[in-house]
C-alpha cells in the first residue's frame, strides 16, 4: 500500500495538494490502519483509480483549505458581531471566578478576543470536516450508486447470460459478451469488464480473476453470483443449470423487492393523506379563533406559507429515497456502432439525422439539408401539439417567457404589489400573482405533455 516512490518528486499524477499534505497523512494515519483499508477498499468499488495515500491527502489538503477560509470568515463574523454593537460583551462571561477586582478586570477584557477565537474555531473546524469528509464520502456515494445499479440490473443480466448459456456459449464466451454488454447492463457488465481485461491484458486465470472481482464489486448480491460461479466452473458443474437456477432466484427477488417497494409507496401515501389534513385543520382552528379575536395571523401565514410546503417537501424526500433508480435513457449504443447509426441517434430540433454527417462535402447534402430544415418547421407549425407531446422540455420556451410577461406586466401595471408591506396588505393575491400563476403556467404544460407521450 506504500507509495514512497515518487511522492515529493512531482511524479505521482502531478498531484500537488496530495504532495503537499502527504506528510501530514503519515502523520495522522496508520497506512495498514482500518480507515484507509476501507477508503482503498471503496476507491476499488468506486472505480476510482486514485492511490488511497494520495487521496487521503488530498482530503486533507482540501479540509485544511476550507477549513482556512472558514476561520477567516468565521473570524471577521465574530468581530463584526462586537464592533458593530450586535452584542454587548458584557452578557458574556468566560465562567472562571476572579479573586481580586484586578484579575476580573483581566477577565472581563479576554471575552471578546476569546468569544472572537473560538467563533474562527468553530467556522474553520466545520469547514475542515466539510472539505475533508465531503471528499471522502465521493467514492462512498459512487460506490452506493454502482451497487444499486448493479443489484437493479443483476436479474436481466443473469437472464441474459442463461440464454447465451442455452445458445451453446462456453464460459469464457458468456464473460465476454457480458463484458461487450455495456449499453444495456451498465455496471454489471463493467464488473465482467474487469474479469475480461485481467485475463487478456494481464494473463490472469480466468477462474482468478472472478475470485478477485468478486471480493472487489461493491454489490453483495453480485459477490455472491461470483463466488457461486466460481464454485461451478472449478467443480465442472453444468453452467446451464447453475444460470437458470440464478435468473430464477433473482427474478423471484426482484419482484418482491417491487411488491415491497409498492407497498411502501401505498404508506406513503396513506400517511401522506393523514398528516396533510393537519394544516388543513389548524387554518380552520385559527380562522375560527381569529373572527373571535383571539388568534396571531402570523401562524397563520406560518402554517400556510411553511407548514404546508414543508410536508409536502418532506414526504417527496421519502419518496425519492423509496422508489428506485433508472439507470440509462433506454437507447442501445453498440460499440463499433457505423456513422449513419450515431447521427441518427442525434436527430433532434436542431439535428436533422443522417444528412449532417455529409453537409460540407456536396452542395446537394447542403440543399438537402435546408430542405429537411423546411420540412420539419412546417411539420412543428402545422401540429405544435404533437411536436410539444414528443418533446415536453421545449414548452419551457413558451411557458416561461409567458409567465415573465404576466408577471411583469402585473407589477408594472400595479396590480402586483412590490413592497414587503403591499405584500402583507393584500397576502392573497400577492402570492395568487407572484407564486401560483407562474408555476401552474409553467409546471402544467410540463406535466401534461410527458404523460400524454408515455400514454399515446
Amino acid at each position: 500500500m506504500s507509495v514512497d516512490t515518487g511522492v515529493g518528486d512531482g511524479s505521482v499524477d502531478g498531484d500537488l495538494l496530495a504532495e503537499l499534505f502527504y506528510p501530514a497523512f503519515e502523520l495522522l494515519f496508520d497506512p495498514d490502519g482500518d480507515f484507509v483499508g476501507d477508503v482503498e477498499r471503496t476507491l476499488a468499488e468506486a472505480r476510482m483509480p486514485d492511490q488511497v495515500e494520495m487521496y487521503v491527502s488530498r482530503a486533507l489538503g482540501a479540509g485544511v483549505i476550507v477549513g482556512g477560509v472558514l476561520w477567516l470568515v468565521g473570524t471577521l463574523v465574530g468581530y463584526g458581531i462586537f464592533s458593530l454593537g450586535l452584542l454587548d460583551p458584557t452578557a458574556l462571561s468566560l465562567g472562571i471566578p476572579a479573586p481580586n477586582p484586578a484579575a476580573q478586570e483581566l477577565l472581563r477584557s479576554l471575552v471578546v478576543p476569546t468569544a472572537i477565537v473560538l467563533s474562527g474555531l468553530v467556522f474553520g473546524s466545520l469547514g475542515f470536516a466539510a472539505g475533508f469528509g465531503g471528499l471522502v464520502a465521493v467514492p462512498y456515494s459512487r460506490a452506493s450508486a454502482r451497487e444499486r445499479e448493479i443489484n437493479l440490473l443483476l436479474a436481466d443480466s443473469v437472464s441474459f447470460m442463461y440464454a447465451l448459456s442455452v445458445g451453446g456459449l462456453n464460459q469464457l464466451e458468456i464473460l465476454q459478451a457480458m463484458a461487450t454488454a455495456e449499453d444495456t447492463y451498465g455496471e454489471v457488465s463493467r464488473e465482467f469488464q474487469s474479469i475480461v481485461n485481467e485475463t487478456e491484458y494481464f494473463g490472469t486465470d480466468y477462474r482468478n480473476a472472478i475470485r478477485q472481482q468478486s471480493m472487489e464489486t461493491p454489490s453483495d448480491e453480485l459477490s455472491q453470483f461470483l463466488a457461486d460461479m466460481l464454485s461451478i466452473v472449478n467443480s465442472g458443474g453444468d453452467m446451464e443449470s447453475f444460470l437458470k437456477d440464478k435468473k430464477e432466484k433473482h427474478l423471484r427477488t426482484s419482484k418482491q423487492e417491487r411488491e415491497m417497494t409498492l407497498e411502501t409507496l401505498e404508506l406513503f401515501g396513506e400517511m401522506y393523506m393523514t398528516l396533510s389534513l393537519f394544516p388543513l385543520l389548524l387554518i380552520i382552528i385559527l380562522v375560527i379563533m381569529g373572527m373571535m379575536g383571539e388568534a396571531d395571523d402570523r401562524l397563520l401565514y406560518a402554517t400556510v406559507y411553511a407548514l404546508i410546503p414543508l410536508t409536502g417537501a418532506g414526504f417527496l424526500v421519502l419518496v425519492s429515497t423509496v422508489k428506485q433508480d433508472e439507470p440509462g435513457d433506454g437507447y442501445l449504443r453498440p460499440d463499433g456502432g457505423s456513422e449513419r447509426l450515431r447521427q441518427t441517434s442525434k436527430e433532434g430540433l436542431f439535428h436533422f439525422g443522417l444528412v449532417e454527417a455529409f453537409v460540407g462535402r456536396f452542395g446537394v447534402f447542403d440543399r438537402i439539408r435546408n430542405r429537411e430544415g423546411t420540412y420539419k418547421t412546417k411539420q412543428i407549425l402545422a401540429s405544435p401539439h404533437l411536436f410539444l407531446r414528443d418533446n415536453p422540455l421545449y414548452t419551457l420556451a413558451l411557458t416561461v417567457p409567458t409567465a415573465l410577461v404576466i408577471v411583469v406586466v402585473a407589477a408594472v401595471g400595479g396590480s402586483a404589489p412590490t413592497t414587503f408591506d403591499g405584500w402583507v396588505a393584500r397576502l392573497v393575491w400577492a402570492t395568487f400573482v407572484w407564486v401560483y400563476v407562474p408555476t401552474y403556467l409553467v409546471l402544467v404544460p410540463l406535466a401534461v405533455f410527458p404523460e400524454w407521450s408515455q400514454r399515446s
